[in-house]
C-alpha cells in the first residue's frame, strides 16, 4: 500500500478568448498548484474498489473510478486496486479536487501495475477525462490554453500563502456549464492579462505582479448571488486583493507574509466563516507517503 497527495489549484489568470466551432470555449490563463491536498491510498486487489472518508463522495460518478477503468482498458491489464481517499479539498469549489484525484489515480495505478506508461501516454488519458486533468500531471505554475487541456510549464511563482474562503450553501449543479452560458462576447478578451502575467513571471518581476483576472467573476453573482458578501468579508479581514478560484465559489487571496495570512484566516474563522490556509507549490512532486 502507498499513498499520493492530490493537490488543489487556483487560477491566477483565466480568460476566455471566444467560442469554438466544437461548442467549447477557447481559454488562456495561468494556473497554480497549492498545498491543500486530498490523499489517495492505493493497494493491490483482485478488482477495483473505491472509498472515501466523506460520505458526499460518490465513487460511481467520480473521475477517480473513470480514470482507473480507462487506464486498465488502455493498458489491457486485468489487475485491480483498492483506492481510498482522505478528502480535504471542498467539493465543487473551483479548486480542481476531482481533476487532481483523477490525475493522481493515473500516476498511482501506473506505478502499482508497473504498466510503464510514458508521460505523453498519461497526458493522452488525462485529456479524455477532463480539461483540468492534464495540469495535475505536472503541477507547479503553468500556462493553459485550448479548452484548458494544453499545459505549458512556467517559471515557478515564489512561495505565497493562500487564504481560502469557502462560502456555504452555494452548491449548484452543472456550475461550470452555467458559468460559461452566462458569458457573452463582451466578456471575451485577447489574452493580454495572461501575456502580462507571464512576462512578469519570466522576467522575475514577482514583487509586483499584475492583477489576477478571472472571467467568471464577471458573471459570478448570476450563479452565486451572495458571493459579493463573502468577498467583502475577505477584504474586511485584511486581504489586499480577492479573486475567485476557477468557477468558484471559493475565494482566495495571496500573501507573502505567513503571519499576516494567519491573522486573516483567524479573523475570518472568528467571524464563523470557513477559512483555510495553504501555500503555492512548485510542482506536484508525487511523493509516496508511507
Amino acid at each position: 500500500m502507498f499513498a499520493l497527495k492530490a493537490p488543489a489549484k487556483i487560477n491566477l489568470i483565466l480568460e476566455v478568448l471566444g467560442k469554438r466551432k466544437d461548442g467549447y470555449h477557447e481559454v488562456s490563463g495561468v494556473i497554480q498548484a497549492i498545498s491543500l491536498s486530498d490523499v489517495l491510498e492505493f493497494q493491490a486487489s483482485d478488482s477495483f474498489s473505491f472509498s472515501c472518508d466523506n460520505p458526499e463522495w460518490d465513487g460511481a460518478k467520480s473521475l477517480v473510478s473513470r480514470a482507473a477503468y480507462l487506464l486498465a482498458e488502455q493498458t489491457g491489464t486485468s489487475a485491480g486496486a483498492s483506492i481510498s481517499i482522505r478528502k480535504n479539498i471542498p467539493f465543487s469549489a473551483g479548486l480542481g479536487g476531482e481533476s487532481s484525484a483523477a490525475a493522481i489515480t493515473l500516476i498511482g495505478l501506473n506505478h502499482l501495475f508497473k504498466t510503464e506508461l510514458l508521460p505523453g501516454d498519461l497526458f493522452c488519458l488525462a485529456e479524455k477525462l477532463g480539461c483540468d486533468v492534464p495540469f495535475f500531471l505536472t503541477g507547479g505554475t503553468a500556462l493553459i490554453s485550448g479548452k484548458g487541456e494544453k499545459v505549458s510549464p512556467l517559471p515557478s511563482l515564489p512561495r505565497h500563502w493562500v487564504i481560502l474562503l469557502v462560502p456555504t450553501d452555494m452548491g449548484t449543479q452543472r456550475k461550470t456549464e452555467k458559468m460559461y452560458s452566462c458569458l457573452d462576447p463582451g466578456d471575451y478578451t485577447t489574452g493580454v492579462s495572461t501575456d502580462s502575467f507571464i512576462s512578469s513571471l519570466t522576467l522575475g518581476k514577482t514583487d509586483n505582479l499584475p492583477d489576477f483576472y478571472n472571467v467568471f467573476e464577471e458573471v459570478a453573482e448570476e450563479v452565486f448571488g451572495d458571493i459579493h458578501w463573502y468577498r467583502d468579508q475577505l477584504y474586511l479581514a485584511g486581504a489586499k486583493r480577492v479573486n475567485m478560484a476557477g468557477s468558484g465559489p471559493v475565494l482566495f487571496s495571496l500573501e507573502k507574509d505567513k503571519s499576516q495570512a494567519e491573522q486573516i484566516v483567524k479573523r475570518l474563522s472568528e467571524s464563523g466563516l470557513k477559512a483555510m490556509l495553504a501555500h503555492t507549490i512548485e510542482n506536484t512532486g508525487f511523493e509516496i507517503i508511507d
